[in-house]
């Protein structure tokens, strides 16, 4: 019944690798990889930060000049001024960055949290060398690497949970 139980062990952590992992990594999100490679801490500083202020800056100098010189001039038709209410362009620009940095910080950390889950021992403080101890203990083998992602079903809790050399735990 143990080599079963090893069998069925290894094969949900089988179906975890392919469903999971294995995309994950073909998308190109290894275990290793430094999501902070891809992002900026400070993105602030970069070019596309300066892209977005100098547009920014164009559009503020046409809104506050030729526009309204414009508007002047049918204002007694139809009042077009509020189209170029834009606020302060400073205050504009630093809230652009804080959104983007806002943005970038979200999907790291969420990067991150996926990375996470391709280490089969997530959520336990397990290591490698820790299971082959339990294994040559008697504990089935893959029982410890699928216990992040099994381990609030009904199968895990009231069976494979109990092959465990510490009972349960």
């Amino acid at each position: 019944v143990k080599t079963y139980v090893s069998v069925t062990a290894l094969a949900m952590k089988s179906f975890v690798d392919t469903a999971v992992s294995t995309p994950v990594t073909e998308i190109g999100l290894g275990k290793n990889t430094d999501v902070w490679d891809y992002f900026s801490e400070a993105v602030a500083n970069k070019d596309c930060s300066t892209a977005f202020k100098h547009q920014l800056t164009d559009f503020h100098q046409y809104c506050t000049g030729p526009a309204m010189e414009a508007f002047e001039k049918v204002k007694d038709y139809v009042d077009l001024t509020p189209i170029c209410k834009l606020g302060e362009e400073s205050k504009i620009a630093e809230e652009g960055d804080a959104a983007v940095q806002t943005r970038i910080d979200l999907l790291t950390t969420r990067l991150q949290n996926v990375q996470s889950w391709m280490d089969p021992f997530k959520g336990t403080s397990m290591t490698l060398a820790q299971e082959q101890e339990k294994i040559q203990a008697g504990e089935p083998e893959g029982l410890r690497q699928i216990t992040g992602v099994y381990q609030h079903t009904n199968f895990y809790k009231g069976y494979l949970k109990e092959w465990k050399c510490s009972r349960g735990s």
